[in-house]
């Protein structure tokens, strides 16, 4: 009988939280740079470490901490994030005399993804940068998700056991 019930709730939870997503609260989405590098430069320099958007109506960049060249650049040093209704298109940080613009292919949405870096005009102080940038799904998504495996288990371990 217990099996059940936590079967029943289990279903109960999964089916609340995937048909009614304006439960799930406005949570911050972690991107990570992948393979980010200063092109045209000797040796050519790496660009690591990640960023989070508030998923508000007007994002900003609540932390970051990206580092080229021995220069990190945190979420005090965002001074332009442009957007529309589609999404993020780009973000800009300065520090000090040093500059970093992504600009990206496709926007950043709360959907995530990978999203590649438009080579052609973003840049760090003036050198071109190429990369891309990949969103860390969000706790509720994994949550989600595990219900869904947790389920499908379940019910296959049921027909199992009456066959």
């Amino acid at each position: 009988m217990f099996k059940r019930q936590s079967l029943v709730a289990s279903i109960g939870v999964a089916a609340v939280l995937l048909a009614n997503p304006a439960l799930e609260p406005v949570q911050a989405l972690e991107w990570v740079l992948d393979n980010g590098t200063v092109v045209n430069t000797s040796p050519a320099k790496p660009i690591v470490g990640s960023f989070f958007v508030n998923d508000d109506a007007a994002p900003t960049v609540t932390s970051s901490n990206i580092t080229v060249d021995n220069v990190e650049f945190t979420a005090i040093d965002v001074f332009n994030v442009s957007y529309d209704t589609g999404g993020i298109q780009a973000i800009d940080w300065q520090r000090g005399s040093n500059s970093l613009s992504l600009v990206f292919s496709q926007r950043l949405t709360s959907q995530g993804g990978t999203v590649g870096l438009n080579s052609a005009v973003s840049d760090y102080n003036g050198f071109p940068v190429s990369g891309s940038v990949e969103a860390v799904p969000e706790p509720i998504t994994l949550l989600g998700s595990l219900a869904a495996l947790g389920v499908g288990t379940a019910m296959e371990h049921r027909r199992r056991s009456r066959s």
